[in-house]
């Protein structure tokens, strides 16, 4: 399945830019003013974890806009038989999915049919950091405004620890 998914992705980046741009960093630092809005006590290290968000996006080269999901969990993809279809950065499929290294290297050559750029595995690890930084805060939100009965606060923990462990493991 990853081969299709990532043939799907590179076919809707493909297309025409887009006139928008939706940005993990942006969401990362709007949910946490959502969340202060509404009275949730936000971990000590937030501040660090959005500082580094900023250098991650430092990290980066510019890329063009073009469509995206902006919400690409598994349970997100749309598999016909034939095509799946989905739109989003690499790195969040990569991070939701929690694929090991030899599963982002097949992700990446199916993406880049041509062969990955010789930064695609870095940029990829960078968005991982980047996907579970907003979704950790976006649990954050959830915590304020959710009347679900589910523990967004432990969900929002797991993926800081991840942002740590992914941090570490680039050296940044």
């Amino acid at each position: 399945m990853l081969p299709r998914a990532a043939a799907a992705l590179g076919r809707v980046h493909a297309g025409p830019p887009a006139a928008g741009h939706v940005s993990a960093f942006r969401s990362a630092e709007a949910y946490r003013e959502v969340a202060s809005q509404h009275g949730v006590a936000l971990p000590p290290d937030l501040e660090r974890w959005l500082a580094l968000g900023r250098r991650i996006e430092g990290m980066l080269p510019p890329a063009t806009p073009v469509l995206c999901h902006n919400d690409l969990l598994p349970g997100n993809l749309i598999d016909d038989g034939v095509r799946i279809r989905m739109r989003f950065d690499l790195g969040n499929p990569a991070a939701h999915a929690e694929l090991e290294a030899e599963a982002e290297r097949r992700l990446l050559a199916a993406y880049f049919a041509e062969g990955a750029p010789p930064d695609a595995l870095r940029r990829l690890r960078l968005m991982r950091v980047a996907s579970d930084l907003r979704e950790a805060i976006w649990a954050l939100v959830q915590v304020g405004i959710s009347g679900l009965t589910f523990d967004f606060g432990a969900y929002a923990a797991r993926y800081l620890a991840r942002v740590a462990a992914g941090t570490a493991a680039l050296a940044i």
